[in-house]
């Protein structure tokens, strides 16, 4: 399997703590050829800025949208989603909760069940409660 690369959005409104740690989770992911898209839905806290302070320290950059009013869940992640489909070397959109946290390897063995079923047109992850994993 090659390494398809995968746009992945990421919402946020209002919630930048939660925002910044699937981030970083995002950031410690195994699977090599991805992007991330962060959107910010018309978010009237600090949220912006947190995110852009922290985004100055990494070394993999990500696109932040702002788009300026709270559109709603749909239309928020329709802007990442388009700016996915304009990104010619974008194969696959992973649309994640902003309060998600993954494992290292979650997008590798997405990839894998994916491209191993030639019959399967959508995969999503496991989701276990957080922190306690279960």
């Amino acid at each position: 399997m090659n390494d398809p690369k995968t746009s992945i959005i990421v919402l946020n409104w209002n919630n930048w703590e939660d925002t910044l740690e699937c981030l970083e989770s995002l950031f410690s992911m195994t699977y090599p050829n991805y992007s991330i898209i962060v959107v910010d839905n018309g978010s009237n806290n600090n949220s912006i800025e947190k995110i852009k302070e922290w985004a100055k320290s990494k070394t993999k950059t990500i696109d932040l949208i702002q788009t300026g009013k709270n559109l709603g869940y749909a239309a928020g992640n329709n802007l990442g989603i388009r700016k996915a489909l304009a990104d010619t070397g974008v194969q696959n959109i992973l649309v994640l909760n902003n309060d998600i946290v993954v494992k290292s390897d979650f997008l590798s063995q997405m990839m894998k069940a994916f491209f191993y079923n030639p019959k399967c047109g959508m995969v999503g992850p496991k989701m276990l409660n957080y922190p306690s994993g279960q």
